[in-house]
Protein backbone atom coordinates (compact mmCIF):
# COMPACT_ATOMS: atom_id res chain seq x y z
CA UNK A 1 0.00 0.00 0.00
CA UNK A 2 1.29 3.47 -0.86
CA UNK A 3 -0.21 6.73 0.41
CA UNK A 4 0.19 10.32 -0.74
CA UNK A 5 -1.00 13.19 1.45
CA UNK A 6 -2.71 15.95 -0.54
CA UNK A 7 -3.90 19.49 0.32
CA UNK A 8 -7.04 19.90 2.41
CA UNK A 9 -6.48 16.76 4.51
CA UNK A 10 -7.01 14.40 1.55
CA UNK A 11 -5.23 11.08 1.07
CA UNK A 12 -4.59 9.23 -2.19
CA UNK A 13 -3.81 5.56 -1.62
CA UNK A 14 -3.04 2.70 -3.95
CA UNK A 15 -4.00 -0.62 -2.37
CA UNK A 16 -3.68 -4.20 -3.63
CA UNK A 17 -7.00 -5.80 -4.53
CA UNK A 18 -7.69 -9.37 -5.60
CA UNK A 19 -11.00 -8.64 -7.34
CA UNK A 20 -11.45 -6.17 -10.19
CA UNK A 21 -13.22 -3.09 -8.82
CA UNK A 22 -16.05 -1.70 -10.96
CA UNK A 23 -17.40 1.88 -11.05
CA UNK A 24 -19.81 2.42 -8.17
CA UNK A 25 -17.91 0.19 -5.75
CA UNK A 26 -15.74 1.23 -2.82
CA UNK A 27 -13.37 -0.25 -0.25
CA UNK A 28 -14.76 -0.69 3.24
CA UNK A 29 -12.88 -1.03 6.54
CA UNK A 30 -13.80 -3.45 9.32
CA UNK A 31 -15.42 -0.51 11.13
CA UNK A 32 -17.68 0.28 8.15
CA UNK A 33 -15.79 3.30 6.82
CA UNK A 34 -16.19 3.66 3.05
CA UNK A 35 -13.20 4.64 0.89
CA UNK A 36 -14.36 5.70 -2.61
CA UNK A 37 -12.41 4.21 -5.50
CA UNK A 38 -11.02 6.80 -7.90
CA UNK A 39 -9.32 4.42 -10.32
CA UNK A 40 -8.68 0.69 -10.52
CA UNK A 41 -6.79 -1.87 -12.55
CA UNK A 42 -5.75 -5.52 -12.41
CA UNK A 43 -4.63 -6.23 -8.84
CA UNK A 44 -4.93 -2.66 -7.51
CA UNK A 45 -7.30 0.15 -6.64
CA UNK A 46 -6.73 3.82 -5.91
CA UNK A 47 -8.89 5.47 -3.25
CA UNK A 48 -9.24 9.19 -2.51
CA UNK A 49 -10.73 10.32 0.78
CA UNK A 50 -10.46 13.03 3.44
CA UNK A 51 -9.91 12.74 7.19
CA UNK A 52 -7.84 10.36 9.25
CA UNK A 53 -5.77 7.73 7.38
CA UNK A 54 -7.67 4.46 7.05
CA UNK A 55 -6.38 1.10 8.36
CA UNK A 56 -4.86 -1.47 6.02
CA UNK A 57 -7.58 -4.14 6.23
CA UNK A 58 -10.38 -3.46 3.72
CA UNK A 59 -12.82 -5.35 1.52
CA UNK A 60 -14.45 -4.54 -1.80
CA UNK A 61 -18.07 -3.45 -1.27
CA UNK A 62 -21.06 -1.98 -3.09
CA UNK A 63 -22.90 -2.87 -6.29
CA UNK A 64 -21.39 -1.61 -9.56
CA UNK A 65 -23.24 1.04 -11.52
CA UNK A 66 -25.29 -0.19 -14.46
CA UNK A 67 -23.26 0.68 -17.54
CA UNK A 68 -25.94 0.83 -20.23
CA UNK A 69 -26.99 4.49 -20.05
CA UNK A 70 -28.95 6.47 -22.65
CA UNK A 71 -26.93 8.68 -25.03
CA UNK A 72 -26.32 11.26 -22.27
CA UNK A 73 -24.97 10.62 -18.75
CA UNK A 74 -25.18 13.29 -16.04
CA UNK A 75 -22.79 12.51 -13.17
CA UNK A 76 -23.45 14.34 -9.88
CA UNK A 77 -21.26 14.11 -6.80
CA UNK A 78 -20.70 15.89 -3.52
CA UNK A 79 -17.33 16.03 -1.79
CA UNK A 80 -17.51 12.47 -0.48
CA UNK A 81 -18.81 10.86 -3.65
CA UNK A 82 -17.05 12.39 -6.61
CA UNK A 83 -14.16 9.87 -6.76
CA UNK A 84 -16.72 7.18 -7.70
CA UNK A 85 -17.85 9.38 -10.60
CA UNK A 86 -14.33 9.88 -11.91
CA UNK A 87 -14.05 6.07 -11.99
CA UNK A 88 -17.40 5.91 -13.81
CA UNK A 89 -16.43 8.61 -16.31
CA UNK A 90 -13.26 6.67 -17.14
CA UNK A 91 -15.31 3.57 -17.93
CA UNK A 92 -18.01 5.37 -19.93
CA UNK A 93 -15.52 7.18 -22.14
CA UNK A 94 -13.83 3.87 -23.00
CA UNK A 95 -17.05 1.94 -23.68
CA UNK A 96 -18.19 0.70 -27.09
CA UNK A 97 -21.17 3.08 -27.16
CA UNK A 98 -20.83 6.83 -27.61
CA UNK A 99 -22.08 8.50 -24.43
CA UNK A 100 -22.12 12.26 -23.94
CA UNK A 101 -20.95 12.85 -20.38
CA UNK A 102 -21.34 15.87 -18.10
CA UNK A 103 -19.82 15.75 -14.61
CA UNK A 104 -20.88 18.25 -11.91
CA UNK A 105 -18.94 18.00 -8.64
CA UNK A 106 -19.30 19.73 -5.29
CA UNK A 107 -16.30 20.84 -3.24
CA UNK A 108 -16.52 21.70 0.44
CA UNK A 109 -13.08 21.72 1.99
CA UNK A 110 -9.99 22.65 0.02
CA UNK A 111 -9.93 20.27 -2.98
CA UNK A 112 -7.02 17.82 -3.35
CA UNK A 113 -6.19 19.26 -6.76
CA UNK A 114 -5.77 22.70 -8.27
CA UNK A 115 -8.90 23.55 -10.30
CA UNK A 116 -8.20 24.78 -13.81
CA UNK A 117 -10.27 26.61 -16.42
CA UNK A 118 -11.96 24.21 -18.82
CA UNK A 119 -11.50 24.56 -22.56
CA UNK A 120 -14.57 22.40 -23.18
CA UNK A 121 -17.65 24.51 -23.86
CA UNK A 122 -20.98 23.43 -22.38
CA UNK A 123 -23.50 25.82 -24.02
CA UNK A 124 -26.31 25.07 -21.54
CA UNK A 125 -24.26 26.23 -18.53
CA UNK A 126 -23.38 29.80 -17.46
CA UNK A 127 -20.31 30.94 -19.40
CA UNK A 128 -18.49 32.02 -16.24
CA UNK A 129 -18.66 28.54 -14.69
CA UNK A 130 -15.38 27.16 -16.03
CA UNK A 131 -13.52 25.51 -13.11
CA UNK A 132 -12.88 21.82 -13.72
CA UNK A 133 -11.01 18.78 -12.48
CA UNK A 134 -7.68 18.53 -14.37
CA UNK A 135 -7.89 14.74 -14.79
CA UNK A 136 -11.31 14.93 -16.49
CA UNK A 137 -10.12 17.80 -18.67
CA UNK A 138 -7.20 15.63 -19.81
CA UNK A 139 -9.75 12.93 -20.74
CA UNK A 140 -11.80 15.48 -22.71
CA UNK A 141 -14.77 14.91 -20.38
CA UNK A 142 -16.84 18.07 -19.70
CA UNK A 143 -16.90 18.78 -15.97
CA UNK A 144 -17.65 21.74 -13.70
CA UNK A 145 -17.00 22.40 -10.03
CA UNK A 146 -19.48 23.81 -7.53
CA UNK A 147 -18.87 25.35 -4.11
CA UNK A 148 -21.02 26.67 -1.27
CA UNK A 149 -18.98 29.88 -1.17
CA UNK A 150 -17.57 32.02 -3.95
CA UNK A 151 -14.53 30.47 -5.63
CA UNK A 152 -12.98 31.48 -8.95
CA UNK A 153 -14.70 29.75 -11.87
CA UNK A 154 -16.95 27.62 -9.65
CA UNK A 155 -20.73 27.63 -9.57
CA UNK A 156 -21.85 29.07 -6.25
CA UNK A 157 -24.27 26.43 -5.00
CA UNK A 158 -24.94 22.70 -5.18
CA UNK A 159 -24.22 20.49 -8.20
CA UNK A 160 -27.95 19.74 -8.10
CA UNK A 161 -28.80 23.39 -8.66
CA UNK A 162 -26.42 23.55 -11.62
CA UNK A 163 -27.84 20.28 -12.94
CA UNK A 164 -31.32 21.82 -12.88
CA UNK A 165 -30.02 24.74 -14.96
CA UNK A 166 -28.54 22.31 -17.50
CA UNK A 167 -31.63 20.12 -17.69
CA UNK A 168 -33.92 23.12 -18.15
CA UNK A 169 -31.72 24.44 -20.96
CA UNK A 170 -31.85 21.11 -22.84
CA UNK A 171 -35.57 21.60 -23.53
CA UNK A 172 -36.09 17.87 -23.47
CA UNK A 173 -33.96 15.52 -21.41
CA UNK A 174 -35.51 12.09 -21.95
CA UNK A 175 -32.19 10.70 -23.20
CA UNK A 176 -30.32 11.47 -19.95
CA UNK A 177 -29.33 8.96 -17.26
CA UNK A 178 -28.44 10.47 -13.87
CA UNK A 179 -25.70 8.96 -11.71
CA UNK A 180 -25.18 10.35 -8.19
CA UNK A 181 -22.73 9.55 -5.40
CA UNK A 182 -22.27 11.11 -1.99
CA UNK A 183 -24.10 11.58 1.30
CA UNK A 184 -27.57 10.13 1.80
CA UNK A 185 -29.10 13.62 1.69
CA UNK A 186 -27.32 14.47 -1.56
CA UNK A 187 -28.23 11.20 -3.28
CA UNK A 188 -31.87 11.44 -2.16
CA UNK A 189 -32.11 14.99 -3.51
CA UNK A 190 -30.54 13.87 -6.79
CA UNK A 191 -33.10 11.06 -7.01
CA UNK A 192 -35.93 13.57 -6.60
CA UNK A 193 -34.43 15.76 -9.33
CA UNK A 194 -34.26 12.79 -11.70
CA UNK A 195 -37.80 11.70 -10.82
CA UNK A 196 -39.15 15.19 -11.51
CA UNK A 197 -37.61 14.97 -15.00
CA UNK A 198 -38.62 11.29 -15.42
CA UNK A 199 -35.03 10.24 -15.92
CA UNK A 200 -33.25 6.95 -15.24
CA UNK A 201 -31.42 7.23 -11.91
CA UNK A 202 -28.53 5.36 -10.27
CA UNK A 203 -27.25 6.36 -6.82
CA UNK A 204 -24.55 5.31 -4.37
CA UNK A 205 -24.45 6.53 -0.76
CA UNK A 206 -21.12 6.99 1.01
Amino acid sequence: MTMQDLPGGWHLERRPLDAAAQPGQWLETAGGRKLPILRAGPGWSEVLYAGEPAPAGVRLAGEPFALAPPPRALLLGDESGWPLLVHLAARLRQGPERVKILVLLGTGREPPFKPQPSRIIVPELPAWVIATLPLLEDWNVPARLCAAEERPGCFEGSPLALAAVWLDALQGAADVAVYAAGSATFVNDAARLAAAQRLVFHGRTL
